[in-house]
């Protein structure tokens, strides 16, 4: 209204020019709402000037092509477009077409627009909702409202999405009714696809029915952001388990660090390799990968390796076989019956012990043992053995049969040594052949000691002792 008053008072003050003029139809033109007409308007001038045009009482659905025109002692056209929107009340609207010029003054033209009540279908509105970013589902509301008098049937509504990069995606659907003066929403889902650009996407949503279409375009914005997806995958090794973790960037912006965790117990954690953890606490590991870039994908890997616990029981199991396997088979035992010094001359009884643990009878044994050279052999009660003697010393062989379960028997001989010994010898150790399960079997004793350890003052006094006795 002050735009108005302001061109009245102009026209006024500098009254009406004749050089400058403005033409058009003098008829009422008629538009039905929801659709557009143009009227063609002249413009001339006697002088060569640049007109500035304008409306007086304007709408948001009228308006001019052009703001202004170069007019060169000739005509210049321009239009005049009335939209009405679809809900535009029917009734007959005059506007005013102002036409000024610094050199000619100002001069003013009628129009009058009869807006009617349109037989149409239209797009009223589109909204945009969800989550707009990478992944994420956008759901499109297409608002469309009807002014025919009578049902509109299968209204294919076609809805074009694109990208910042230009790339399209399409959603089609089919509207089977609208009632007349009725409105509609028809719902449309578009999901984004991964590392889904940023930026503002372009909607251009077309609807037909009966041979019309009609067309409105909208938008929506997707933001910047890291999405991160994380896959894991656990896969048998011989002796434990190894596991890896993936992660991807399925965003459109790089992430700049992110935490993998994994819950660990503390059996585990002990045969644990792999990638070196960031922190260890509880239980719980935690890994940090730094720069995830959009459509990247890194990787954590640990391995929990039981090998060396199998190795300890596996060691622990044959242990226990081979001990009993001892106790269940035919033990040997050497020793001496007699704690003295080795002296020239005194005897030593040396005893075989053989004890059946095999729980059944063993028909044949073989025993046999070595005499030193430094020892004279001598046999006095049981079982005698087979001699054979050597440079090193005498073999001796006896064979034992018919030993029944947890049978004990004792082979002894008697031993002289040739010279005198301070402190102590090992003899050879015994050894028994037999067979058993099928299986030939060789066993050793021990290696019994002969004679004793003396204190330095207790040699003294048995070396003084000797010489007093010798003297």
């Amino acid at each position: 209204m002050k735009k108005s008053a302001v061109l009245v008072v102009l026209l006024l003050i500098a009254g009406i020019s004749h050089a400058l003029t403005i033409s058009g139809t003098e008829d009422t033109i008629t538009v039905k709402a929801g659709t557009s007409k143009s009227v063609p308007i002249n413009v001339g001038d006697s002088e060569e000037s640049i007109v500035s045009l304008g409306i007086i009482d304007a709408k948001p659905w009228v308006s001019l092509l052009h703001g202004t025109l170069d007019v060169r002692s000739d005509t210049k056209t321009t239009e005049f477009i009335a939209s009405p929107y679809i809900d535009t009340q029917p009734s007959t609207y005059r506007f005013g077409i102002v036409a000024s010029s610094a050199v000619s003054g100002i001069t003013k033209k009628d129009i009058f627009i009869r807006v009617e009540k349109g037989e149409i279908v239209d797009v009223e509105s589109i909204r945009s909702t969800g989550n707009l970013v990478p992944k994420g589902d956008v759901e499109i509301k297409i608002r469309l409202r009807s002014t025919r008098t009578d049902i509109t049937r299968n209204i294919v509504v076609s809805t074009k999405i694109i990208s910042p990069a230009g790339r399209v995606s399409e959603i089609g659907q089919t509207l089977e009714a609208l009632e007349p003066d009725a409105t509609e929403t028809v719902v449309q889902t578009l999901s984004l696809p991964a590392r889904a650009e940023e930026g503002d996407y372009e909607i251009l949503t077309t609807i037909s029915y009966n041979g019309e279409a009609k067309e409105k375009k909208s938008s929506f914005t997707v933001a910047r952001k890291a999405i991160i997806t994380e896959t894991s995958e656990k896969f048998p090794l011989l002796f434990g388990y190894g596991k890896r973790t993936s992660v991807t960037n399925e965003g459109n912006f790089v992430k700049n660090s992110h935490d993998v965790e994994a819950d660990i117990s503390p059996f585990d954690a002990m045969f644990m390799s792999g990638d070196e953890a960031l922190s260890k606490s509880g239980g719980k590991f935690v890994w940090r990968l730094e720069n995830v870039s959009p459509g990247e994908e890194k990787s954590v890997v640990y391995f929990v390796d039981y090998s060396p616990l199998f190795i300890i029981v596996i060691a622990i199991i044959i242990a226990i076989w081979a001990i009993m396997f001892k106790l269940r088979s035919v033990r040997i035992r050497k020793y001496i019956i007699q704690k003295k010094f080795i002296d020239e001359g005194e005897e030593f009884t040396v005893g075989i012990d053989l004890k059946n643990g095999t729980g059944r009878k063993v028909e044949h044994i073989t025993v046999t043992d070595f005499v030193p050279s430094v020892f004279e052999f001598r046999h006095e009660h049981g079982p005698a053995p087979k001699k054979k003697k050597t440079h090193m010393g005498t073999e001796l062989t006896w064979n034992v049969r018919d030993l029944y379960p947890n049978e004990e028997r004792v082979l002894s001989y008697k031993i002289k040594p040739v010279f005198g010994v301070h402190g102590e010898l090992s003899l050879p150790p015994a050894k028994a052949s037999l067979r058993h399960n099928n299986i030939q079997i060789e066993m050793k004793s021990f290696s019994p000691r002969l004679g004793m350890v003396i204190k330095e003052e207790e040699e003294k006094k048995r070396f003084f002792g000797r010489r007093r006795k010798e003297e």
